[in-house]
């Protein structure tokens, strides 16, 4: 029966074979190149792993050609090696010591550390150097030779540089994953069972992971703020150690000096909790519970710092040696106690926000008015009930950042994730969609007036703020939106009237200076590269302005171009024949007073009539 090794290096010669005759697949070409890209190795080299460990090629075989594989995962790293000693090594050594008249002294295995290339699925073995993964976007359909690229996709885990890994896992899933579910769930791409599944509880559960790797990274960042103890300390383990140190000459002032390090530390952090908070404009909700996250991660590794033995110890000794330092230390302990506390509770209550907050990241306008509902009464019970985090000034703040984070929604909708303009999509369906926006602003503010008057048993404080200052963004945006759809109306109906040639009633070179000056202005504003839906640019207005300024313009050389056209006409038989037109152009431009020519008109006839009945 064939051994293990035997089977192995049956495979390593066929592979071998199939890679001189050229028979390597191009899924695995492919995967070599994307290797060789993010890991620095060359082509050759990868092969040489490939062959001494062949069931590589078995795995990547599974990962394309099986349906019920989703991903593979390869680490390039150093681990151990044994360092295998040659037959003709071996033997050498064996009659070196013959000669000698010596006893052959047994081989020691040699073990030496080599960057390695290797499958792994990452649960057994940590990942300490590169790692590049293969991910199939379905298993429902059977890959493809010249579409596979297109089902696989791929990335890189760099552990090397450990300070930057969270931020590279949380970026990649925030930055690259969420997005293209999120996409493929507005575009209703797929099985809508499963879209639904993705949407309400994938993506949740991606968003509350990305949010605890940014609150880890800002606590890695900080790092520990007691970084030194007193070398004696670790040798104080009871009081008679203690006094024993007491005695040794200048042992109260050492101590008191590592002190002081630490409160200079200390201050720093706690200092945080009594100034003003740098925020940026367009921070949401979850960028609030984050803070109290990491504040309150931040003091709990402070806390736990000083309940260290080192920590304790240098406390007791000072204690003891009635040192007058501890006055001011108490002092930063209570204040350490408050803000610990404070932190913890304003992260356990902000909260209960997070899951009912997931809807007014995820979802369409056109459904997030009851999700809406539903945070502005969580902020309600917490305004209420919170010890701390009951204050009108950050609750409103609170209010604000929901807004905001509204806002980016209705950027996101819009621009389908930043994918698209307002001028390279459908123009209906743009109108759409800023039109649910601004239905979304009053249907927020209904929400909230609605759990203002709901009073409830127990309220202690009124739910009452400025609404300007909470809707007050919105409706500055929703005034961006109206003006767009104002100006997609003008466009839309000035290019009707040119295609139609003013209901046929002016030729198309009479029109055509006019059409130009109507095709520079509507060029002026879709050239710009500024940002049409931030309602803070300003250029925006002024290039808003000019525009309907130039429209006006544009209206009074047609409206003197039909008057003068058709002056004559209210005076003869015809005008009955030009009068529809003229009724229905007048609905979307003005053409003059159309009372007066119903009266020359009126006054024709009669005069006709009149003629008529005296012959």
């Amino acid at each position: 029966m064939a051994t293990r090794e035997e089977e192995l290096q049956k495979k390593r010669e066929e592979a071998e074979r199939k890679a001189r005759r050229g028979e390597i697949d191009p899924t695995h070409e492919f995967t070599i190149q994307i290797i060789a890209q993010l890991s620095g190795l060359l082509r050759h080299e990868i092969m040489d792993f490939m062959f001494s460990n062949p069931t590589m090629l078995d795995d990547l075989d599974f990962l394309y050609k099986s349906d019920s594989a989703r991903k593979l995962m390869f680490y390039y790293q150093d681990e151990e090696v044994k360092l295998e000693q040659t037959d003709e090594a071996a033997a050498k050594a064996k009659k070196g010591g013959k000669r000698k008249g010596k006893e052959p002294k047994e081989a020691k295995e040699q073990v030496i550390t080599k960057k390695i290339l290797a499958v792994q699925d990452g649960t057994e073995l940590g990942l300490t150097g590169i790692g590049i993964y293969f991910i199939r976007t379905s298993s429902k359909r059977t890959l493809g030779e010249e579409t596979f690229q297109r089902e696989i996709m791929c990335g890189i885990l760099n552990a090397q540089e450990g300070d930057y890994l969270l931020w590279y896992i949380e970026r990649t899933v925030s930055k690259i994953y969420i997005p293209v579910l999120l996409s493929s769930c507005m575009g209703d791409k797929g099985c809508k069972e499963l879209l639904v599944k993705v949407k309400k509880e994938l993506l949740p559960c991606l968003r509350s992971f990305t949010s605890s790797l940014r609150v880890a990274e800002l606590v890695w960042k900080e790092g520990t703020l007691i970084r030194d103890y007193p070398p004696e300390a670790y040798k104080i383990k009871n009081l008679d150690d203690v006094w024993e140190y007491l005695k040794t000459e200048n042992a109260v002032q050492h101590f008191e000096s590592y002190i002081r390090g630490w409160m200079k530390q200390i201050q720093e952090l706690l200092l945080e909790s009594e100034q003003l908070r740098l925020e940026t404009d367009d921070a949401g909700p979850q960028d609030e519970l984050e803070y109290w996250k990491a504040r309150g991660a931040k003091l709990t590794l402070l806390v736990d710092q000083i309940n260290t033995p080192p920590a304790r110890m240098t406390l007791v000794t000072l204690r003891a040696a009635q040192s007058k330092i501890l006055k001011v230390w108490n002092n930063i302990d209570r204040r350490i106690t408050k803000y610990h506390v404070e932190a913890a509770d304003n992260a356990k209550f902000l909260g209960a926000i997070e899951k009912s907050s997931h809807s007014i990241y995820l979802e369409d306008p056109a459904h997030m008015k009851e999700s809406l509902m539903r945070v502005i009464q969580i902020v309600k019970m917490i305004y209420n009930v919170s010890h701390h985090y009951n204050t009108p000034e950050r609750v409103a703040s609170l209010l604000v950042k929901i807004t905001n984070q509204v806002i980016r929604t209705c950027k996101r909708y819009i621009t389908e994730g930043g994918r698209k303009t307002i001028w390279n999509q459908d123009r209906l369906r743009v109108e759409e969609k800023l039109m649910q926006c601004i239905k979304l602003n009053q249907g927020y503010k209904d929400a909230y007036s609605r759990v203002k008057n709901k009073k409830v048993a127990k309220e202690i404080r009124e739910f009452s703020f400025s609404e300007k200052y909470i809707f007050g963004r919105f409706d500055s945006f929703c005034t961006r939106l109206r003006n767009l759809l104002s100006m997609f109306k003008k466009i839309n109906l000035y290019t009707r009237l040119f295609d139609e040639r003013m209901e046929a009633l002016l030729p198309e070179e009479t029109l055509e200076d006019d059409f130009k000056t109507f095709d520079s202005a509507v060029r002026v504003l879709t050239l710009r590269d500024y940002d049409y839906l931030d309602f803070r640019n300003e250029a925006f207005d002024k290039d808003y302005v000019e525009f309907l300024t130039r429209m006006e313009t544009v209206t009074e050389k047609l409206q003197h171009k039909l008057e003068t056209t058709y002056d004559g006409v209210w005076d003869t038989p015809h005008s009955f024949q030009y009068l529809p037109r003229f009724e229905k152009l007048s609905e979307d431009i003005p053409v003059g007073v159309l009372a007066d020519k119903y009266m020359r008109m009126i006054n024709t006839f009669s005069m006709e009539m009149d003629r008529i009945s005296n012959t």
